[in-house]
């Protein structure tokens, strides 16, 4: 895809002029409701997450991604959970505990078992950002 072209040029920017040029586009294809746009965008999440801002990842990506969660298609639910590792270090902790758990408490119970075993696996790796309260339970 042309976007992943554009990502891989950003490389070459500054810090300052990846988030000037490279992350609003990156924000408005996160905001497409094309499924292959988004599964994509989150397959290639590493080429990129590290130049997204806590505030642009809570405010403008994560409403959208979390979307994928709810998919129909198992392959966006799979995709949504991966992604999670990269972007749950850019989340507040509200965002964590009052939205993404509640999305993995529900894809424990997929019908996949893929998705169940890739949610249970997602959870123990970024346990660590998780409340003292929530890490109790």
């Amino acid at each position: 895809m042309l976007w992943l072209l554009f990502v891989q040029l950003g490389k070459l920017l500054d810090d300052s002029d990846y988030q000037a040029r490279i992350v609003p586009c990156v924000v408005k294809l996160f905001s497409s409701t094309d499924r292959a746009t988004r599964i994509n965008l989150l397959q290639q999440l590493k080429e990129f997450a590290e130049h997204l801002t806590c505030s642009t990842v809570e405010r403008d990506i994560f409403p959208n991604v979390s979307t994928g969660f709810l998919d129909t298609v198992p392959a966006m639910r799979e995709a949504t959970v991966k992604s999670m590792l990269l972007l749950v270090p850019k989340l507040s902790e509200k965002a964590i505990n009052n939205q993404l758990l509640k999305h993995f408490a529900r894809l424990q119970m997929d019908e996949q078992p893929g998705i169940r075993t890739n949610t249970t696996l997602c959870i123990a790796k970024i346990a660590q950002h998780f409340s003292d309260t929530v890490s109790e339970l």
